[in-house]
């Protein structure tokens, strides 16, 4: 195992068990009826949702730094909890639970049932892990990572952040010291959802790591919840269902859909996509037994989600609203209902559930009133184009994002991915679980999701909100599809003859079809159900492969080189991270390394769309964000600028030296064409920064002729422009052909 994937597997078992163990007490109140296997695996996404309230509530009042042990405290508490809960039934013996009592074929026991949960639940974890952490590995990172959307330096920036600066005092102080404070200032000053960034806060303060280190065993944590919480799912609410169909259902969570998310550091969405499913088996038990315990942990679920992602809550409530209104148009047509207990109950989880976490509460309520009259759509979020052809495949996971989204719309462009097999999985897959009230549920969650998308689309014509708004049908998707193939599987009705005549009862004969008419069907839907799995294996495949190729990565030789730098040696400057086609991320991360390490930052870059100022804001030339006293200097133009020495070197950033009195920093106008590339071209006006002047200042910028990369004299041009200013610090502009190849930038004192 090499190095990388060793401490990602290391990080990811410190998360995933942290959360197991919070998780444990509120899974030991579930319902003593339900296979003990999936009271274990729903430990997970239940301690995700316990410590992002208990932790956001905690960061109120004090930063990560000094509330952390509270995290290992309520671990071990509530492992205490689940212990002796489990010793009390062993000496009460076996509780009646209802008709769904050791639900689950060949449950199995003893060491052989053991081995195969552990078997099942392994599968669920490695789907979860290993395609990620392998392509981390392979580029020689822990992460962090970004591909298409940079929403990932925001969420380290909160996570670092939190560490040291409670949310009360970030959301009222303006003044910070750097802009990983000055981000988790926008995010807590304004509605927007923390999500679990406390947790990691906590989490980190707790292991001794920084937010660049755990970035990527957090979300990697968060997918295996999700993944565990979907398994047992399809254990409780499909009890028929074939033994294969739940780890299959967990392992969706390692398919193209979430792959893509994790690549573009959808942290948010991620932690409110492994709530949902579980979620909506809570509703069905609380419902249909409504227990103490199950209202208890149905709170703390509704508390998470609305800590976590509250943009899901919206389609939860109007899915329970439909559900009430059927009973009561059931009731009102004759069947009698007795509704003061019902409104009781709801209305005590719904308290438990705010009083959960007033922090979040309180900011949520802000949040979905900016989304519901459109605040916060932005002209950069990305253009998806998500037409009738390209939806259900992507929510299906046949076809991944990027591969669909700004392509053709129809599904006849690729009619077995896009229309074929997903409508083959709809017909054999639905049937088969009409009579399960968590199916119904999940089908009107994916409903309306994509109601909501289409609206977001015609009202705010915003592709992104789109597909923001569609992101909560994929799980429910994922159970459905999962539970109703293996339970079709496993009945004697399967297949084609199931979905046009099924019987009433479990397992009963058809009339008028013999034995082999059945096994036909059940082998239908065998190849239904292997085509499906071998589709999403296959896009899963290609999607790991594009974002693994193409992302950016910090890799371990550049944290190396960050390591380097000492805290007492003064700012670095920042210089040209922000300029590949794909890499605005580059620039932040390299920010948030140096500011873990307690060093100071220089940053030139002033212009919107460039690096930091890409997410976090324009802003001047000038100090706090520009030093002119910078020795330092971290830059993408090894060799390009003249007036320093080469430090050292890793990957494509080159640590110097600055030697001579007067410093010049290209601020931005350069890219790269490749993420591999050394030759920087002119992409726009090319904007430097001059320090140190005390008079004329003659800065050259030489280019090669165009069709030319390399040369000297007749094979290149010289630009030149006067730096008058006396005061020590100057932007220039130079109007260089765009396209040219840069081959070295100057400045000395005098004229051109």
């Amino acid at each position: 195992m090499s190095a990388p994937l060793a401490e990602l597997a290391v990080r990811f078992a410190a998360f995933s068990l942290l959360l197991a163990g919070v998780g444990a007490g509120p899974a030991s109140l579930l319902p003593s009826s339900w296979p003990a296997r999936a009271r274990l695996a729903l430990a997970p996404v239940l301690g995700l949702c316990l410590a992002a309230c208990g932790a956001t509530t905690l960061e109120w009042l004090a930063p990560a730094d000094r509330w952390y042990p509270a995290l290992p405290a309520t671990a071990a508490l509530s492992l205490l909890v689940a212990a002796g809960r489990a010793r009390r039934a062993r000496a009460g013996g076996p509780r009646a639970g209802g008709p769904r009592a050791g639900a689950g074929p060949r449950a199995g026991g003893g060491v052989r049932g053991g081995l195969l949960v552990a078997g099942e639940l392994l599968v669920v974890v490695a789907a979860a892990f290993l395609p990620v952490a392998t392509a981390l590995a392979a580029h020689g990172s822990v992460g962090p990572m970004s591909y298409e959307v940079y929403d990932g330096p925001g969420y380290v920036a909160n996570a670092e952040a939190a560490a040291t600066v409670s949310i009360r005092t970030a959301s009222t102080e303006t003044s910070v010291a750097n802009y990983v404070q000055r981000w988790w200032h926008l995010d807590t000053a304004s509605p927007n959802r923390l999500d679990d960034a406390p947790v990691v806060a906590g989490a980190d303060a707790l292991l001794g790591l920084d937010a660049t280190q755990t970035y990527v065993a957090n979300l990697l944590a968060v997918l295996a919840a999700g993944g565990l919480g979907l398994y047992a799912a399809v254990v409780v609410a499909a009890p028929r269902a074939r033994r294969l169909a739940a780890p299959l259902a967990g392992a969706a969570f390692g398919g193209s859909f979430f792959l893509q998310l994790v690549f573009d550091g959808s942290q948010a969405a991620l932690t409110g996509l492994a709530v949902l499913v579980p979620l909506l088996v809570l509703l069905v038990e609380a419902a249909r037994r409504p227990r103490a315990g199950t209202l208890a942990v149905l709170s703390l679920a509704l508390a998470g989600l609305g800590t976590l992602y509250p943009i899901f809550l919206f389609p939860v409530v109007v899915v329970v609203g439909g559900a009430v209104a059927v009973l009561a148009a059931r009731s009102w047509r004759g069947r009698r209902v007795a509704w003061r207990p019902w409104l009781v109950r709801g209305a005590g989880v719904a308290v438990l559930a705010a009083l959960g976490d007033v922090v979040a509460t309180v900011r949520d309520a802000r949040s979905l009133s900016s989304i519901a009259t459109g605040g916060g759509i932005l002209s950069s979020f990305p253009a998806y184009h998500l037409g009738a052809g390209v939806a259900g495949s992507w929510l299906l996971q046949t076809r991944d994002l990027y591969g669909v989204a700004f392509g053709a719309q129809s599904p006849l462009a690729d009619v077995v991915p896009a229309l074929l097999v997903p409508l083959a999985v709809l017909a054999v897959a639905l049937p088969p679980l009409r009579r399960e009230p968590v199916a119904w549920l999940a089908l009107a969650l994916v409903a309306v999701s994509v109601l909501l998308g289409a609206y977001e689309q015609v009202r705010h014509g915003c592709g992104y909100c789109e597909d923001r708004s569609m992101l909560s049908a994929v799980p429910p998707l994922a159970f459905l599809v999962f539970a109703g193939l293996g339970t079709a599987l496993s009945s004697g009705r399967a297949g084609l003859v199931a979905v046009g005549r099924a019987s009433r009862r479990p397992g009963a004969a058809i009339p008028g079809h013999g034995r082999g008419a059945a096994r036909l069907g059940t082998a239908m839907v065998a190849m239904v159900a292997a085509s499906y799995v071998g589709l999403v294996a296959y896009s899963s495949t290609n999607a790991r492969a594009r974002y693994a190729a193409g992302s950016l990565y910090v890799t371990g030789a550049e944290r190396a080189l960050v390591d380097r730098i000492s805290p007492a040696g003064g700012p670095v400057e920042l210089e040209g991270l922000g300029t590949l086609p794909s890499s605005i991320a580059a620039e932040p991360y390299a920010y948030e390394l140096l500011v873990a390490r307690h060093v100071a930052v220089s940053v030139a870059t002033a212009e919107e769309g460039a690096g930091l100022a890409s997410d976090w804001g324009p802003r001047p030339v000038r100090p706090p964000w520009f030093d002119p006293s910078y020795r330092l200097v971290l830059t993408r133009l090894g060799a390009l600028v003249g007036g320093r020495r080469r430090v050292a070197t890793a990957g494509m950033l080159t640590l110097e030296r600055r030697v001579a009195p007067v410093g010049v920093t290209v601020e931005s106008g350069l890219g790269f064409s490749s993420p591999t590339s050394r030759l920087a071209t002119v992409t726009g006006p090319l904007r430097l920064v001059v320090s140190g002047a005390r008079g004329p200042v003659a800065v050259r910028v030489r280019t090669a002729l165009p069709g030319r990369h390399t040369g000297s004299g007749g094979g290149s041009a010289v630009h030149c422009a006067v730096v008058e200013e006396r005061s020590g610090v100057r932007g220039v502009t130079l109007d260089v052909r765009g396209g040219a190849t840069v081959l070295g930038v100057s400045a000395v004192a005098g004229r051109c």
